[in-house]
């Protein structure tokens, strides 16, 4: 009985062990396997951002300065106002709102206009012993002036709490009047008040038109090392020299600092940089010395002027205020300072969690009061070490798209998964810094800023889009519908009869000679071969194929000249179509230096068992034996093409129909034909095939190898003919894509996104347009306010482009990091020859067919000196030079920040078109 317990407790044992072993193999390793380790790599990037940006917004110590400082110019108008020249009247009760905020930092506060219901602050800053300077704004609107000025006065003489008049605010330094009225100002001021009197201006004003100190009770110099591009180092010394000039030169006067500040936004100029961190550590640095000497001071300004950036200051001038439009407190005046301050954003959070715990009722917010409450929200932030807008919203954001990313690309390998998730990180950053700078920055003010987005869509498509076809291609062990070698079978019945066609125009005989043997020793025995020769004027070229034709003798392979044939190739695959064989039911189409494996038929036709299939493309393989470094270079361009854009198109029956390797059913053909006046008529005849519901599939295959180019100059003259032939066929069938047709949604994009990748080429011109202005953007972008978004995600979206190409080199064609990186810079120097295709495919049809040169047996590599090159180029190429090396030195020498290297590194990119272009003409030439 004993033992017979035990035979059944291990029994059961093993019967549970079984059953674990099935549940572990079934459920649980499939997720530890697939997820968990994505998982984890997830919450690896995600506690690396929160803790990048914590390290950013790390603590800084500052000396601490007075918890009550001297001035600050005040104004009140802000969101509630309107933001033009017509101030709506500012009411008393804004005013002592805002008065009672001032006071708790400040002992005074600086006006520049009595109207408009500012003659009210002296009276009420009473309330909050504050002391007022008032002062006139100068306009060129003389009686205005007098309005400004009289009631100035009258208020000056009425309130103790005035204790200095200043008329006017560097009216002379932007010549808003002239002297002479300025100086009448002043006399006549004088004559009616006794508080003393002077004007606000920068030393350099001040040095130039000394009668104002004749005029003038004091001195009120304005000093911003910001507008001056100091850096922090420097900033006392600044200061302190402009201050000791204006002792030298005015020794019986007093001097105060009527201005000086530092914006929390705004762009960066040289290497000051405009953060709330550099704002708070000047205010409180400068203070510091200030207070020290005992010298009188005025900060700008109290709270943020968004209308501002409407003038000459831009976003830098509505970000000087020490609190912000909405009365918040920037930063502190003691202790720790950080680069993005106290976070409105968690302050908002934990606001509306305490407002929706107030409203439930009081027997459970009691009990769950220490789960859920405002402070918990400040609890998360201290331990995650983050208190910044822009890092918790990152953290939140990829965290909610980490999980989605995680569960959907479970099935993705890790190389592909982690490159994915660093991308979707990086660009959430970007797209988070460029919406908290335009909200905190008042860039949503501006319709420039709206007028951006459209440019900065561009590259966001782009990266999500070439995202989509990395993850594809790189991310799965097994593509959807990826028609491969080991996918075909060999064709075992009766063969159905194939027709061939060449088409050949002034080629080669030699290499067309070896084509035509190539067919014949095709392992599949019921095909024609029908050569066109069309347009050929030279005997010496057609006749020795003609003859080898004859000499071969084999009644499969016939061989036609036509002196003239209209609309070349397509003309000719017409023709070749009429002289076909009635028994043929497939067409096969080759180009005249195109030599074929023996398997392709055979390995081939069985798919056309499927009625649904109208044609069978495969990949355009160049032959690489004997062929240059460089030609080798232009294999690898290729291919990428084929290994990637093929292979995507194909899953969404998408495919692009090129021509050579292609065959198609004999019955769609005849009733499609070919369309005359296209240089791609391969590529327009796929689309209305498609368009018609019918399906082309790709075999990513290589059953035969052309010739490519001879030299980098048919490489540009053969991509130019692509790129006008498919813009001449968008002309032509846009209505299809956006229209009526049976094109499904998936093929529509297709079609579309690659029409773009051909059609951005035209935005050229705006490249080189920033290329020009690079160097002006880096010295003077405070006057441009050059858009630093959009080149952000631009620098970004080529880099990511330049990274996930070579991966995919790497991985579908098992070429060096060297090639790799030699096939990307190639395709980049095709830049300028696509745009020039696109912008005559836009104005001008017919531009004409240009035969590509090939490499051929009897063909020298066909050297061509740079210098040979076309002016233009030259041009192009010292240009491209020259903004490089300006941009350098003016970068150098001028301050590097992250605005200012943004543009530098943007530049570089867009002269590797033209230089890439030149290194091959050099190099590989």
């Amino acid at each position: 009985m004993k033992s017979s317990g035990n035979k059944n407790k291990i029994t059961i044992i093993r019967i549970l062990s079984r059953k674990t072993q099935i549940i572990l193999s079934q459920f649980i390793y499939p997720v530890l396997n697939k997820r968990f380790s994505k998982y984890i790599l997830l919450l690896a990037l995600l506690i690396a951002n929160t803790s990048w940006w914590g390290y950013l917004d790390r603590p800084h110590t500052v000396k601490p300065t007075s918890e009550s400082l001297d001035c600050v110019s005040y104004s009140a108008y802000r969101d509630e106002y309107t933001l033009n020249d017509d101030k709506t009247f500012v009411t008393p009760e804004t005013i002592d709102a805002d008065l009672a905020i001032i006071a708790e930092r400040f002992r005074c506060v600086r006006i520049y206009t009595t109207l408009h219901g500012m003659d009210r602050v002296p009276e009420i800053a009473q309330k909050y012993w504050l002391t007022v300077i008032v002062g006139v704004w100068i306009s060129p609107d003389l009686m205005e002036n007098m309005e400004d000025l009289e009631l100035a006065l009258t208020v000056a003489e009425k309130y103790p709490s005035v204790t200095h008049l200043l008329i006017g605010n560097e009216a002379l330094f932007f010549e808003t009047i002239s002297p002479k009225y300025l100086y009448l100002y002043l006399k006549y001021a004088k004559t009616k008040t006794s508080k003393p009197v002077s004007t606000g201006e920068i030393v350099s004003t001040w040095n130039e038109q000394r009668k104002l100190a004749e005029l003038s009770d004091f001195i009120a110099i304005h000093v911003f090392p910001y507008w001056n591009n100091v850096p922090v180092e420097k900033w006392v010394e600044y200061l302190e020299g402009d201050y000791n000039f204006m002792q030298t030169l005015f020794p019986d006067k007093e001097i105060i600092v009527a201005e000086t500040g530092w914006p929390s936004n705004g762009v960066n100029r040289g290497w000051a940089e405009a953060n709330l961190l550099t704002q708070a550590t000047y205010v409180r640095t400068i203070t510091k010395y200030l207070e020290g000497r005992k010298i009188r001071y005025n900060i700008i300004e109290a709270f943020d002027q968004p209308w501002k950036i409407f003038g000459s200051e831009k976003h830098a001038g509505g970000s000087f205020g020490v609190f912000d439009d909405k009365w918040r407190e920037k930063f502190s005046l003691s202790g720790p300072l950080s680069l993005y301050g106290s976070s409105f954003m968690v302050r908002g959070i934990a606001n509306s969690v305490d407002a929706v715990v107030n409203k439930i009722p009081e027997k459970y917010a009691t009990k769950i009061d220490d789960i859920i409450s405002g402070d918990m929200v400040y609890r998360l932030t201290k331990f995650l070490n983050i208190d910044s807008d822009i890092g918790l919203a990152t953290s939140l954001i990829f965290l909610t798209v980490s999980i989605i990313f995680g569960w959907f690309g479970g099935h993705l390998r890790f190389r592909a998964f982690f490159w994915g998730s660093l991308t979707l990180l990086g660009l959430i950053n970007i797209l988070v810094m460029i919406a908290y700078k335009a909200w905190i920055g008042h860039y949503l003010y501006l319709p420039q800023f709206w007028i951006n987005v459209p440019l900065m869509l561009l590259p966001i498509m782009g990266i999500l889009y070439q995202l989509r076809d990395y993850l594809k291609i790189i991310g799965r062990g097994h593509i959807q519908h990826h028609i491969t070698y080991k996918n075909l079978s060999p064709f075992s019945r009766e063969e159905p009869f194939v027709s061939l066609h060449i088409p050949s125009y002034n080629e080669e005989p030699e290499m067309l000679i070896r084509t035509i043997k190539s067919v014949t020793n095709l392992d599949y025995k019921n095909y024609e071969l029908v050569i066109i020769e069309n347009n050929t004027r030279d005997e010496n070229i057609w006749r020795p194929v003609e003859k080898f034709v004859q000499e071969l003798g084999d009644p499969r392979i016939r061989f036609y000249h036509f002196d003239s044939l209209e609309w070349y190739k397509s003309g000719a695959l017409n023709k070749a179509l009429e002289l076909t064989d009635p028994r043929a039911e497939i067409i096969g189409l080759l180009d005249a230096d195109y030599c074929v494996h023996p398997d392709w038929l055979r390995m081939t036709i069985s798919l056309f068992d499927e009625e649904k299939i109208a044609a069978i493309q495969c990949p355009q393989a160049n032959n690489r034996d004997g062929a240059t470094a460089f030609q080798k270079i232009m294999c690898y361009e290729l291919d990428l093409f084929y290994k990637q854009g093929m292979i995507i198109r194909n899953a969404s029956n998408a495919v692009i129909m090129n021509g050579t390797m292609c065959l198609l059913r004999r019955d769609v053909l005849e009733s499609e034909k070919w369309c005359n006046g296209f240089i791609c008529e391969d590529s327009e005849l796929g689309l209305r095939i498609l368009a018609h519901g019918r399906t082309i599939i790709y075999v990513d295959h290589i059953f035969g190898e052309w010739l490519p180019p001879r030299n980098f100059e048919e490489y540009k003259k053969q991509r130019f003919r692509w790129a006008y032939g498919a813009m001449m066929i968008f002309k032509t069938h846009w209505k299809k894509i956006f229209f009526r047709s049976h094109l499904t949604p998936m093929q529509r994009f297709e079609y579309l996104f690659g029409w773009i990748g051909w059609g951005q080429m035209i935005l050229y011109p705006f490249y080189l347009l920033i290329l020009l202005f690079g160097s002006y953007f880096i010295y003077e972008s405070y006057s441009f306010e050059a858009p630093y978004d959009f080149a952000l995600l631009t620098l970004f979206y080529v880099l990511f482009l330049m990274f996930s190409t070579i991966s995919i080199y790497r991985d579908r064609m098992h070429i060096t990091l060297k090639e790799a990186w030699l096939a990307v810079l190639a395709s980049a120097s095709l830049t300028v020859t696509i745009f020039r295709a696109v912008f005559l495919a836009i104005f001008w049809n017919n531009f004409g067919f240009k035969k590509t040169n090939k490499w051929g047996i009897h063909v020298a590599s066909g050297k061509m000196s740079w210098l040979r090159a076309h002016p233009g180029f030259i041009g192009l190429v010292a240009i491209n030079l020259a903004m490089i090396i300006l941009s350098a030195s003016i970068l150098f020498r001028y301050g590097v920040n992250t605005d200012t290297l943004i543009w530098f590194l943007l530049v570089v990119t867009i002269t590797l078109p033209t230089l890439g272009s030149l290194f091959f003409q050099i190099i590989y030439e």
